[in-house]
């Protein structure tokens, strides 16, 4: 809460939601900023990360199995590899969902169990990157990776030593997590 002097109280959440309002004083506002711009120069000096946004994607917020996935495309692609593929082991129906990588497999408990061939070259890992990509890009988020600059400047210099200072010299998105890697 923030008092005013003129004994208005505010809530410090709701004023960034208000900020277009022309009810909020805009001293309210500059206060607002200031503190913004000191807990941004703590966390600078101090390096640490700015707080994470709920909808930056992790693998907790993007791992759902496909029979149950919040995408219904990848609900279709699991009814699909049900209805056409068959299990590995003993070429039957697939009815088993790998509890790894989300994605429909095997036949059956046992069948998936006795698959060696899948265990020992751990196809669970590469499925469950696949699944766990497969709902990022469904997600909504924006994909700032896909933003690329605007024409180069004549007057600029690239520099072409190494790809790294190429990409940062003509001002690409930097690429920090391993979601903007896997685009």
């Amino acid at each position: 809460m923030l008092m005013l002097k003129s004994n208005t109280i505010i809530n410090l959440k709701n004023l960034n939601k208000n900020l277009n309002n022309s009810n909020v004083p805009q001293s309210a506002i500059n206060v607002l900023q200031q503190k913004r711009q000191i807990g941004a120069f703590i966390r600078s000096v101090l390096c640490m990360d700015p707080p994470p946004s709920p909808d930056q994607p992790t693998v907790e917020n993007r791992f759902h199995p496909w029979d149950s996935s919040p995408s219904p495309d990848l609900r279709m692609r699991a009814a699909t590899i049900r209805a056409k593929a068959k299990c590995p082991v003993t070429q039957k129906d697939i009815n088993f969902t790998c509890p790894i990588s989300g994605i429909p497999t095997h036949h059956s408990k046992e069948a998936w169990e006795s698959d060696k061939v899948y265990h020992e070259t751990k196809k669970y890992e590469l499925l469950k990157k696949v699944n766990i990509y497969e709902h990022d890009l469904r997600s909504g988020r924006p994909f700032p990776e896909f933003d690329f600059p605007n024409s180069q400047p004549l007057d600029t210099m690239v520099n072409f030593a190494t790809w790294d200072t190429f990409l940062y010299t003509r001002q690409f998105y930097s690429m920090d997590t391993e979601f903007q890697l896997a685009v």
